[in-house]
């Protein structure tokens, strides 16, 4: 576990010299026509549009997916009106491989429409209980508080070592590190149990506790905000 630990941290360092995007900016299949996430937990990914059909598996909240085609038809799903579309959905295969550098598996299959969140799915989310969500993983750190409206207020931190000569200015240097920091506010979305802050924001879900959790929790410890 220990080793484990190391991995996940040493991933990290390795993108935090990027910047803020990592963790400021949804996942890029979550951008673009045809580019969704899955909005609910267990979606089964079947291997014909048809409700009894073959599972191929079941995904996650968040997992990403590539619509490649949409039947024209609509059809009864779950009870209601729905579309089936072929995806090709990307996911780690192995649930305890938590390392940012789990190599990608691609499988295709249907799912119903609805429980896909697109870039324009979600609409404003004015109504939510006050909270914070705080985290650290590695030398990145964050704090949403969120308002009882939906408003939320960042704050973004990462720490990394840098040189005498290495670019950072000298406001941002503390003891032997280079600080940066960014403050955001905007108003929570939500399209099921996906939420995102603004609308190029971070990726959130809820759970079945009814928490909102930060995405990174996939990594294996929680991030919510109770």
């Amino acid at each position: 576990m220990f080793l484990k630990n190391l991995e996940i941290a040493a991933a990290i360092l390795a993108v935090a010299a990027l910047g803020p995007g990592l963790f400021g900016q949804p996942a890029q299949a979550a951008q673009g026509a045809g580019r969704a996430v899955v909005a609910v937990d267990g979606l089964a990914l079947r291997a014909a549009p048809k409700a009894g059909a073959r599972a191929i598996m079941r995904l996650g909240i968040l997992t990403e997916v590539i619509r490649l085609n949409r039947r024209r038809q609509p059809a009864v799903i779950g009870g209601r009106k729905d579309h089936w579309v072929y995806v090709q959905a990307n996911y780690c295969p192995d649930a305890e491989d938590t390392s940012l550098a789990c190599e990608t598996v691609f499988k295709k299959g249907w799912l119903a429409d609805s429980y896909l969140a697109y870039d324009d799915s979600f609409e404003p989310m004015t109504e939510w209980r006050e909270g914070t969500i705080e985290g650290q993983i590695g030398d990145v750190s964050w704090s949403y508080s969120i308002a009882a409206d939906g408003a939320y207020a960042l704050d973004w931190e990462a720490w990394s070592y840098f040189r005498k000569y290495d670019p950072c200015p000298e406001e941002q240097r503390r003891d032997g590190f280079c600080v940066e920091t960014r403050a955001e506010t905007g108003q929570l979305q939500r399209y099921r149990d996906v939420v995102r802050a603004g609308e190029d924001g971070e990726f959130f879900y809820i759970d079945r506790r009814g928490a909102l959790c930060h995405r990174m929790s996939a990594l294996g410890e929680l991030f919510c905000d109770r």
